[in-house]
């Protein structure tokens, strides 16, 4: 458990912070090379992040390639699960300095999505596959969009995705439906 973490950018900004973090650790598979975390909770959440240039990278970068194998001939398999994440009170604030925001619509380039409360199972995340469970979630951005509840079951590999029990409730409007199955192909790191 830690209280009032803070991480500041390579800049120097504050990228990110929490009231509280707890996370329970299975030891049992880290001796078979799986990371099993059964449990996560992050309250009072908030991150900014953001890009300067197009080409540039996010001002999170550096976390993740702090994570990277510095062995490159040995690449370790990625094999993660978490029983439940569970995040109270969080914000979310992303944006792209070099474009400019829109005043009224929302746009990918800036968000802030505040509010966030969410229950999410992250069965498996390997190299090839994907198995995630969002039992609930529901958060607000500030240009409008109130999401009440979005649930759905996504299981996905190289080559397909079925998201099964998917339910969106906005303030005046529901989305339900049983199944959606979509095939694709990836070249490379990229989807097609």
């Amino acid at each position: 458990i830690i209280d009032n973490l803070s991480i500041r950018d390579q800049q120097g900004s504050l990228m990110l912070k929490a009231s509280r973090v707890s996370a329970k650790i299975d030891l049992l598979p880290l001796t078979q090379g799986r990371i099993s975390i059964s449990s996560v909770q992050l309250f009072g959440l908030q991150a900014n992040l953001y890009k300067k240039i197009e080409e540039g990278n996010t001002n999170f970068q550096f976390l993740i390639d702090s994570l990277k194998s510095k062995d490159t001939a040995k690449q370790p398999s990625l094999n993660i699960a978490i029983n439940s994440l569970i995040i109270r009170n969080g914000r979310l604030k992303y944006n792209e300095l070099y474009s400019a925001p829109s005043s009224s619509t929302l746009s990918l380039r800036h968000l802030d999505i505040k509010d966030i409360s969410a229950h999410i199972v992250l069965n498996v995340l390997k190299k090839d596959s994907l198995n995630l469970n969002v039992n609930k979630m529901s958060f607000k951005e500030t240009k409008g969009m109130d999401v009440r509840l979005l649930k759905f079951k996504l299981i996905a590999t190289k080559t397909k995705v079925k998201i099964s029990y998917f339910c969106l409730k906005l303030p005046n409007s529901m989305l339900k439906t049983d199944s959606i199955i979509a095939n694709y192909t990836i070249n490379g790191d990229k989807l097609e």
